[in-house]
């Protein structure tokens, strides 16, 4: 994966899971941290599992995006997979997604 994805931070964020199921935790966090350096990921999982993987190894840094990932966890639509996806507006009372297209208007 990392040889053919290696540019993505989903990537990093997959190794960093697995690192931590085989209890190496010294290569998790740098996988953690080498998706910081690369961006937000992709997907909303992920997103979730860095913050969490921030979290487990208390990584802090201005250069390392965390309080943007910290921000994106908080305001984030948590049921679509995207993670960047946001609606055009908020109604209180509303539902953001009724079963339609998310993108139609």
């Amino acid at each position: 994966m990392r040889s053919n994805f290696s540019s993505l931070a989903d990537t990093h964020v997959i190794l960093a899971e697995m690192y931590r199921l085989f209890k190496e935790d010294g290569k998790a966090r740098d996988e953690y941290t080498a998706a910081l350096q690369l961006g937000i990921p992709l997907l909303g999982p992920h997103v979730e599992k860095l913050r969490a993987g921030i979290d487990f190894f208390k990584i802090d840094g201005e250069l390392l995006r965390v309080d943007q990932i910290r921000a994106l966890c908080r305001d984030r639509v948590g049921s679509i997979p995207w993670s960047a996806w946001s609606p055009n507006e908020v109604q209180e009372g509303t539902v953001l997604r009724d079963g339609g297209s998310i993108f139609s208007d």
